[in-house]
């Protein structure tokens, strides 16, 4: 029977799940979401990383009645409706909208206390479904732009350096910030 209450994924599936659960599994209560500081509520970018991951865990996984599909993340229309409480766990509810053989649509409701307070939209595509060709519209990044960054982050230590601020490095908490020059 298919179930669409579902809690935050299990740690150590891969590097990007472990790093998403360690700063916001929220279905344990001695770990809360974090909360920025001046912040009304729980930040909106862990909230949504909860919900796609709840949501590609309804996804099924390649296998011969499906053909060994593989479906990846194409959309997300997301809206934060109400101020998450970093001291409640949130439940993500998650409804089948619609399995295709080209795309499967989910919406998932992040709830506290029987209130949404975000709900979002997913469809993820099926590998390979736009045929042969495709079309490219991005600029490439500037050569030295990795190479900056990496050179700004290597500068700072993880205690703080006095000297960040001079290099435009900015950060405290989970996050750092390096303002980089722009080229035209």
């Amino acid at each position: 029977m298919y179930s669409n209450l579902h809690h935050s994924p299990p740690l150590g599936r891969n590097p990007l799940t472990t790093a998403i659960d360690r700063t916001c599994k929220a279905s344990d209560p001695s770990r809360e979401l974090w909360h920025p500081p001046g912040a009304r509520g729980v930040y909106g970018g862990a909230v949504i990383a909860q919900c796609l991951s709840a949501a590609q865990q309804t996804i099924p996984p390649p296998s011969p009645t499906n053909g060994n599909a593989v479906f990846l993340i194409h959309s997300m229309h997301c809206y934060f409706v109400l101020a998450g409480d970093s001291a409640i766990p949130i439940l993500y509810h998650v409804e089948k909208v619609r399995d295709g053989k080209s795309f499967m649509t989910r919406t998932v409701q992040a709830r506290q206390k029987g209130r949404a307070i975000f709900t979002t939209t997913l469809s993820f595509v099926r590998e390979g479904s736009a045929g042969p060709s495709t079309i490219s519209h991005a600029w490439d990044m500037p050569r030295d732009a990795v190479a900056e960054l990496d050179n700004a982050l290597g500068e700072v230590s993880s205690d703080g350096d006095a000297d960040a601020e001079a290099l435009g490095v900015q950060g405290s908490g989970p996050f750092i910030t390096k303002r980089l020059a722009i080229e035209n």
